[in-house]
């Protein structure tokens, strides 16, 4: 096995000249998947945003609230509202399979190229196919869990706001905006555990569902400053990406040029694609670290046990 490095980042950095092949096939599906995912999506939307902008300037222009042509312009933009809703909804849970299915591959490839295995792409599928049960089991509780976990957090929002009413407020305020801040630092912390719960089900098929979400966490428990390290670099990487696209979308919005808006969002998605791939291989490295780390200690308590 190989020697897990004293820098989790680094080794997940050099993680990829140890197979070259099999990582740049790998990261190549992974962008092309996303990117031609998103272009089919905004091939879908596009004509559609261009209506409904359409659609609300003839209705501003309309003065007689109550005539029919009102009504049915109407009804013609909530149609049209509709049916991106759908195409927004199909082109997530799409997006959310390719995601899950191109994860599970890079686990796998990453556990074998850590352990020194060098595999093809070809290999890696043919040996998922006796572990896909696990992931499964564990990518549903982890989308139970997510669910259950975003409820809980509207429901304090709603419960502040409640025993605050005057929105002005600032006490208000103040505690809600600690409140998802505590909250999206949890979720950051609470991903990495989930997200090393499906490495596991996928490195060590024994485990899955909340087996595999315990043993995730119990192994963390050997690596805090690991995790609060790759916590924090996510969600710096994670910042600087999103405040990019802010400042960038407020420029290009004044701007009709369709190939720099469609380049924009190329980048984007990339740059969003490229950390989500980097935390797989940094959350793989960081799981074979906990578990040397975890079973030196194991044998440490045993030995010392048994000599008392």
């Amino acid at each position: 096995m190989a020697k897990p490095s004293s820098s989790f980042l680094r080794e997940a950095l050099n993680l990829f000249s140890k197979n070259p092949k099999l990582f740049s096939h790998v990261y190549l599906i992974y962008i092309l998947s996303h990117v031609l995912l998103f272009v089919g999506f905004l091939l879908c939307i596009t004509p559609l945003v261009s209506k409904l902008i359409e659609l609300t300037k003839a209705k501003h222009a309309i003065i007689d609230v109550s005539s029919p042509e009102f009504t049915k312009l109407v009804n013609t933009i909530q149609a049209v509202i509709n049916e991106l809703l759908i195409i927004e909804t199909i082109y997530y849970v799409f997006l959310f399979a390719i995601s899950w299915f191109l994860s599970i591959i890079t686990y796998y490839a990453n556990s074998a190229t850590y352990v020194g295995e060098m595999l093809t792409l070809k290999d890696v599928l043919n040996k998922l196919k006796g572990v896909i049960k696990g992931p499964i089991i564990t990518t549903l509780f982890v989308v139970l869990s997510t669910l259950v976990y975003n409820i809980a957090f509207a429901v304090m929002v709603v419960a502040i706001f409640l025993y605050f009413p005057n929105i002005s407020d600032i006490s208000s305020w103040f505690w809600a905006i600690l409140v998802i801040l505590f909250a999206s630092l949890l979720l950051v912390y609470l991903s990495i555990i989930w997200s090393m719960g499906i490495a596991i089900s996928v490195i060590e098929p024994n485990f899955y569902g909340i087996g595999a979400i315990s043993r995730a966490t119990k192994l963390l428990n050997w690596k805090r400053k690991q995790v609060f390290l790759l916590t924090l670099v996510l969600i710096i990487i994670f910042g600087i990406i999103q405040v990019g696209n802010a400042i960038l979308t407020m420029k290009l919005a004044s701007h009709d040029s369709v190939a720099a808006n469609w380049a924009f969002a190329f980048v984007y998605q990339i740059l969003l694609q490229v950390l989500n791939w980097y935390s797989t291989i940094a959350i793989t490295v960081l799981y074979y670290e906990c578990k040397q780390n975890g079973d030196e200690l194991e044998y440490t308590k045993l030995a010392t046990a048994s000599i008392a």
